[in-house]
């Protein structure tokens, strides 16, 4: 056994991964729900109880049940990793009020699992005052990211889901959409967005508060959705990694 004498940096002792990414997720303004159980409040008493609120682990951020989840959000905490479980063709979605004041530019980060790779709606900003909604979808093998106004899209083979979580991310500017699964190269789209203005509703799990909507709702399992407010962290494709989709990367192999 090798033994050593010392302090060492942070970064080489395991178990603190959630809060080093939260130390530097904050001074960005990001909004972080992760699954965990000291985040989550329960519907009554027993671990199969519905999740009533999930809070941020940066923010004051609040994620509530969308309107038509009855009662259907659960903590899968018994699973490979504790994540929030989605139902095929189940409401089990959530909504968080004014995480942007700005819904034209956001980032957004996933990690999550979906080993059919038809997860259908993994989040989605709907833009208060525009009108207009964007989505990222997971179907039949092929992730889609795209406003629903047809402006601007992005279609791409799904993870593989081999490794249990899988990460995505995202970056939306009026004009410019970028792209990551996992490690891989990021991918851009040109096109003019408009009625993406106001405030935006993030909605994780489903795409609004309309119910009736079953045949875009699919098996899933969410750990964590990272949420930037404002700007793209995501590099044009060529480009050095920035500091955040770094920060995001490191806790995603860390803790896969």
């Amino acid at each position: 056994m090798l033994q050593m004498s010392g302090d060492l940096p942070e970064g080489a002792l395991l178990g603190h991964e959630a809060d080093r990414l939260a130390h530097r997720l904050r001074p960005s303004g990001a909004v972080w729900f992760s699954a965990r159980g000291e985040k989550l409040l329960l519907e009554g008493d027993g671990a199969d109880a519905p999740v009533a609120e999930w809070h941020s682990m940066t923010s004051m951020h609040t994620a509530l049940p969308s309107r038509p989840n009855n009662g259907n959000g659960r903590f899968a905490a018994d699973r490979t990793f504790p994540a929030m479980q989605f139902t095929q063709k189940v409401n089990c979605g959530y909504a968080v009020e004014a995480v942007t004041a700005d819904a034209r530019s956001f980032s957004m980060a996933l990690i999550y699992a979906s080993p059919s790779r038809d997860g259908r709606t993994l989040a989605s900003l709907s833009a208060r005052a525009g009108g207009n909604l964007f989505f990222l979808n997971e179907a039949d093998g092929i992730l889609t990211a795209k406003d629903r106004g047809g402006a601007i899209s992005i279609e791409c083979e799904a993870p593989a889901h081999e490794n249990a979580r899988e990460l995505i991310m995202v970056s939306l500017e009026p004009s410019r959409l970028r792209l990551r699964v996992g490690r891989g190269p990021v991918i851009e789209a040109r096109g003019d967005v408009s009625d993406m203005n106001g405030m935006g509703e993030l909605f994780i799990g489903c795409r609004n508060h309309r119910a009736g909507l079953q045949k875009t709702l699919g098996d899933l399992l969410i750990s964590d959705v990272i949420f930037w407010p404002s700007g793209s962290v995501l590099a044009a494709p060529g480009m050095a990694e920035t500091e955040q989709s770094a920060a995001i990367s490191e806790y995603w192999r860390w803790t896969r």
